[in-house]
Protein backbone atom coordinates (compact mmCIF):
# COMPACT_ATOMS: atom_id res chain seq x y z
CA UNK A 1 0.00 0.00 0.00
CA UNK A 2 3.12 2.34 0.27
CA UNK A 3 2.05 3.71 -3.50
CA UNK A 4 -1.35 4.59 -1.62
CA UNK A 5 1.07 7.95 0.40
CA UNK A 6 -0.18 10.21 -2.66
CA UNK A 7 -3.51 8.89 -2.80
CA UNK A 8 -4.05 10.59 0.92
CA UNK A 9 -2.27 13.82 -0.22
CA UNK A 10 -4.47 13.93 -3.19
CA UNK A 11 -7.50 13.40 -1.27
CA UNK A 12 -6.31 15.73 1.29
CA UNK A 13 -6.09 18.64 -1.04
CA UNK A 14 -9.49 17.73 -2.32
CA UNK A 15 -11.04 18.12 0.80
CA UNK A 16 -9.06 21.22 1.87
CA UNK A 17 -10.75 22.19 -1.36
CA UNK A 18 -14.18 22.06 -0.34
CA UNK A 19 -14.82 18.50 -2.00
CA UNK A 20 -16.88 15.52 -0.47
CA UNK A 21 -13.96 12.48 -0.98
CA UNK A 22 -14.18 9.64 -0.97
CA UNK A 23 -11.47 7.22 -0.34
CA UNK A 24 -11.24 3.34 -1.46
CA UNK A 25 -8.82 0.97 -0.36
CA UNK A 26 -8.46 -2.46 0.60
CA UNK A 27 -9.25 -2.47 4.49
CA UNK A 28 -5.51 -3.16 5.53
CA UNK A 29 -4.63 0.74 3.56
CA UNK A 30 -7.33 2.35 5.96
CA UNK A 31 -5.02 4.26 7.64
CA UNK A 32 -4.10 6.12 4.70
CA UNK A 33 -7.57 7.87 5.09
CA UNK A 34 -6.86 9.38 8.07
CA UNK A 35 -6.34 13.07 8.79
CA UNK A 36 -7.45 13.20 4.72
CA UNK A 37 -11.07 14.28 5.35
CA UNK A 38 -12.29 11.39 3.34
CA UNK A 39 -14.43 9.17 3.71
CA UNK A 40 -12.44 5.84 4.29
CA UNK A 41 -14.60 3.14 1.75
CA UNK A 42 -13.68 -0.49 1.71
CA UNK A 43 -12.24 -2.22 -1.51
CA UNK A 44 -12.73 -5.43 0.87
CA UNK A 45 -9.90 -7.67 2.81
CA UNK A 46 -6.81 -7.51 2.01
CA UNK A 47 -5.81 -10.82 0.00
CA UNK A 48 -3.28 -12.85 1.12
CA UNK A 49 -3.23 -15.10 -1.95
CA UNK A 50 -2.64 -12.22 -4.07
CA UNK A 51 0.49 -11.18 -1.89
CA UNK A 52 1.76 -14.42 -2.81
CA UNK A 53 0.75 -13.38 -6.37
CA UNK A 54 2.79 -10.58 -6.66
CA UNK A 55 5.94 -12.05 -4.92
CA UNK A 56 6.15 -14.81 -8.04
CA UNK A 57 5.29 -11.78 -10.30
CA UNK A 58 8.42 -10.24 -9.25
CA UNK A 59 10.15 -13.41 -10.20
CA UNK A 60 9.22 -12.89 -13.92
CA UNK A 61 11.81 -12.24 -16.37
CA UNK A 62 11.30 -9.13 -18.21
CA UNK A 63 8.92 -5.66 -17.49
CA UNK A 64 6.19 -7.30 -19.92
CA UNK A 65 6.08 -10.06 -19.18
CA UNK A 66 5.64 -9.26 -15.36
CA UNK A 67 2.97 -6.79 -16.42
CA UNK A 68 1.01 -9.04 -18.43
CA UNK A 69 1.80 -11.41 -15.16
CA UNK A 70 0.04 -8.62 -12.94
CA UNK A 71 -3.17 -8.14 -14.71
CA UNK A 72 -4.14 -11.15 -15.15
CA UNK A 73 -3.18 -12.35 -11.87
CA UNK A 74 -3.90 -10.29 -9.31
CA UNK A 75 -5.51 -7.02 -10.87
CA UNK A 76 -8.66 -8.61 -13.14
CA UNK A 77 -9.12 -11.54 -11.15
CA UNK A 78 -10.02 -8.61 -7.92
CA UNK A 79 -12.25 -6.21 -10.17
CA UNK A 80 -15.66 -8.33 -9.90
CA UNK A 81 -15.57 -8.17 -6.16
CA UNK A 82 -14.11 -4.75 -5.83
CA UNK A 83 -16.63 -3.60 -8.21
CA UNK A 84 -19.43 -4.98 -6.49
CA UNK A 85 -18.79 -3.36 -3.20
CA UNK A 86 -17.59 -0.07 -4.32
CA UNK A 87 -20.51 0.11 -6.72
CA UNK A 88 -22.97 -0.42 -3.63
CA UNK A 89 -21.34 2.37 -1.42
CA UNK A 90 -20.96 4.92 -4.11
CA UNK A 91 -24.93 4.48 -5.10
CA UNK A 92 -25.90 5.10 -2.01
CA UNK A 93 -23.65 8.25 -0.87
CA UNK A 94 -22.28 9.84 -4.33
CA UNK A 95 -18.69 11.36 -3.56
CA UNK A 96 -17.95 15.27 -5.46
CA UNK A 97 -15.04 13.11 -6.90
CA UNK A 98 -13.17 9.81 -6.34
CA UNK A 99 -9.15 9.63 -5.74
CA UNK A 100 -8.28 6.13 -7.71
CA UNK A 101 -5.33 4.24 -7.92
CA UNK A 102 -4.59 3.29 -11.74
CA UNK A 103 -4.95 -0.32 -10.21
CA UNK A 104 -7.88 -0.26 -9.06
CA UNK A 105 -10.13 -0.67 -12.09
CA UNK A 106 -13.07 -1.37 -10.65
CA UNK A 107 -13.34 2.28 -9.60
CA UNK A 108 -12.81 3.79 -12.67
CA UNK A 109 -15.35 1.47 -13.92
CA UNK A 110 -17.58 2.55 -11.38
CA UNK A 111 -16.42 6.64 -11.58
CA UNK A 112 -17.43 6.00 -14.99
CA UNK A 113 -20.59 4.14 -15.04
CA UNK A 114 -22.48 6.22 -11.96
CA UNK A 115 -20.78 9.69 -13.61
CA UNK A 116 -18.80 10.63 -10.85
CA UNK A 117 -15.53 12.99 -11.82
CA UNK A 118 -12.43 10.83 -11.14
CA UNK A 119 -8.54 11.56 -10.61
CA UNK A 120 -6.37 8.65 -11.50
CA UNK A 121 -3.43 8.64 -9.20
CA UNK A 122 0.09 6.68 -10.85
CA UNK A 123 3.01 6.98 -8.79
Amino acid sequence: HDHAAPLSRLASELVLRGYRVSFAIQEGGAHYTEGTGAQFVSLGPDIAEQRSKLSNISLESGVLNGLLALVDGVYLPMSVPMFRALNATVLRDPPDIMVIDAAAVAGIDVAQLLQVPYVINCP
